[in-house]
């Protein structure tokens, strides 16, 4: 029976983690059904928290056993199973570079993909937080000015609140070579929760979807400015899930089939104060 839900792991630890936990499932129905029904879905989860947790001190473990009143393996999860358990990740930006390279402070760049892949690194510390499905990334009041990438988009695979200092204090500039961000998991039937707000986006330019951002996701977006970007559909955005648009602006974005934001049939589109 364990076969048809343990998905293939290379960290024996984990694995045996999970399987206790198949075998606690087999005297609780309701964790049963969530294992047949979304054990794919809940690994990769209860891999990343059942890390963390042992990663902790021997006396924070101990204490969160006895919040949990489960193993540590019990304990990842009802985390796993639980997308508000409150815990939470916030990274600072230190400075305008593009780069991703150790002792150089944390780049926008590195903050993403250190959210995506549920880890910190030394430039970017969390502050002994865990990852969860609430992460943050913010600027350092010294971050202002302009983010210029590097030729590749920002890939936003997980649920995260990038909060930027106010859309006239900090542009994020693709440079005419890529589009700015791609809010995409690459799984159709997960929908990640994404924020962006606070930030000018120009200079994204494919020549496909989406200048500044494709979406597949649900994106809310607040306080920005969406300018100057370009791709054969979508300028501005590409919206391919649920997007909210607050308090924002899209004004001079182009497209060679249709302009500033490009709804499809599956999104649910609401903004203020938007134009081309």
């Amino acid at each position: 029976m364990s076969g048809s839900f343990l998905p293939r792991s290379p960290a024996l630890d984990v694995s045996a983690a999970w399987q206790s936990q198949i075998a606690r499932a087999q005297q609780q129905p309701w964790l049963l059904q969530e294992l047949i029904s979304h054990g794919q879905e809940l690994f990769p989860r209860f891999s990343r928290y059942y890390a963390q947790l042992s990663a902790l001190p021997r006396k924070t473990r101990r204490a969160l056993k006895k919040r949990f009143a489960h193993s540590l393996a019990g304990a990842a999860m009802l985390l796993a199973l639980s997308p508000g358990s409150g815990l939470a990740a916030t990274l600072t930006v230190t400075n305008t570079t593009d780069l991703v390279m150790l002792s150089d402070g944390c780049s926008l760049r590195e903050a993403v993909e250190s959210i995506n892949s549920g880890s910190a690194n030394a430039d970017c510390p969390a502050g002994g937080a865990a990852f969860g499905t609430a992460d943050t990334i913010v600027f350092d009041s010294s971050v202002t000015g302009t983010i210029t990438l590097g030729g590749s988009d920002l890939d936003i695979t997980t649920d995260v609140t990038i909060t930027g200092p106010g859309a006239p204090d900090l542009t994020i500039d693709g440079d005419g070579m890529s589009r700015i961000f791609n809010v995409d998991d690459g799984s159709g039937g997960t929908q990640r929760t994404v924020s962006i707000s606070g930030l000018t986006l120009t200079g994204g330019v494919t020549t496909y979807f989406g200048g500044a951002i494709f979406n597949r996701e649900t994106l809310t977006i607040d306080a920005c400015e969406i300018t100057g970007n370009s791709a054969f559909f979508g300028g501005g955005i590409y919206n391919n899930g649920s997007l909210t648009v607050t308090n924002s602006t899209l004004t001079g974005n182009s497209a060679s089939s249709a302009g500033g934001a490009s709804p499809t049939t599956y999104m649910a589109l609401s903004w203020s104060r938007a134009a081309r």
